[in-house]
């Protein structure tokens, strides 16, 4: 797409979204966007780094926010960037990255430039280097952000906070569990909401272990749940009184939900609280690094942060006051807990379907 629109478009059923940009990039000529040795350009300068990426006129992202929410969120990159294309497009991060796998495997290289997903969804592109390496403090990302998974620098750009959701207008959170464990109390059977992706409990493997998670999981599937397939409809289902409890939510979705007048609120347990750790990745073998680099440190920035909360209501504190004192905060910061909760959460999901 080569023309400039003040407005969003919408393509393809409302899924696909270009955005055109409204302001100069600054920066000058400099070798510091050159390609380093691996191929990928080096980052040590986010004016000559937007400066090359306004040359390279367009950037790819892909991430599952409504086409319209992101639109608006990015309105102060439009204003900043004017010569940055943003094509955008809905979409799920396993769709995602069995395209990009499929097409670079294919040797046709890559149509998407930015991911924003969670690491353990993450796994099959760091398996076949397609996560480009990227030195992110250079561009004004704080340091406790980021992190280096098999050498490779990400930087998380949102964290979601995972506990028990229930309905506020029927339910008091002294009447729920107070821990995750206690989930499987006989006392709840079918008054539990849960995910057959198991996307969220896998996090518990962090704190447990892979062994006592699975035999948790297996108890909690003989309390005979009510299995809804996504984090938003498991959430309407307690909201309209179909189930006393969610185990598949986070705290922005609750926010969003809130702000729509759906009663329901969230507890956190104190046995364990899990973090879904969103992180923005470049592919390796895009055709638009410094224009991806550019949007990404945008939307690290705190002006991209504060649009993603007021938009997405996701936040990116590194461990909220609300978190119970003694519970385990389980977050995923390393290759290692990336291949377990991968592993564990496609056994719980296993498990789901074939009980």
């Amino acid at each position: 797409m080569t023309s400039r629109r003040i407005r969003p478009a919408l393509v393809a059923g409302g899924l696909a979204l270009s955005l055109g940009v409204l302001a100069a990039c600054g920066g000058g000529d400099d070798d510091t966007t050159e390609a380093g040795s691996a191929g990928f350009p080096e980052a040590t300068n986010i004016d000559d780094v937007c400066a090359a990426g306004a040359e390279e006129g367009v950037v790819n992202v892909r991430k599952t926010t409504d086409a319209e929410v992101f639109a608006q969120e990015i309105v102060p990159f439009q204003e900043k960037y004017p010569d940055i294309e943003v094509e955008f497009v809905s979409q799920r991060p396993e769709d995602v990255i069995q395209q990009v796998v499929t097409s670079t495997q294919a040797g046709r290289g890559s149509d998407t430039d930015v991911v924003d997903l969670a690491l353990d969804d993450a796994k099959p592109l760091f398996d076949r280097d397609l996560v480009a390496n990227v030195e992110w403090t250079n561009l004004g990302i704080p340091e406790e952000n980021t992190v280096d998974i098999n050498d490779i620098n990400v930087y998380r750009s949102q964290r979601e906070i995972w506990g028990l959701v229930y309905n506020s207008d029927r339910t008091s959170p002294d009447d729920l569990p107070d821990t995750w464990a206690e989930l499987t109390d006989p006392k709840y059977k079918g008054q539990i909401v849960i995910d057959p992706r198991a996307n969220s409990t896998g996090y518990l493997a962090v704190a447990w272990g892979e062994d006592e998670t699975k035999s948790w999981y297996e108890d909690l599937l003989a309390n005979e749940p009510l299995v809804v397939e996504g984090e938003t409809a498991g959430l309407l289902k307690v909201g309209a009184g179909e189930g006393v409890m969610a185990t598949n939510s986070y705290d922005a979705t609750v926010r969003e939900q809130q702000s729509n007048g759906v009663p329901v609120d969230i507890k956190y347990l104190d046995d364990v609280v899990g973090a879904k750790d969103h992180y923005a990745v470049i592919i390796s073998e895009t055709e638009h690094p410094n224009a991806a680099m550019c949007f990404l440190a945008w939307y690290g920035s705190e002006e991209g942060q504060a649009a993603q909360l007021e938009y997405e209501f996701k936040d990116n504190i590194a461990k909220p006051d609300f978190v119970p004192e003694h519970a385990d905060f389980a977050i995923i910061d390393s290759f290692e807990d990336m291949e377990m909760v991968s592993g564990v959460t496609q056994e719980l999901s296993a498990m789901t379907v074939g009980g």
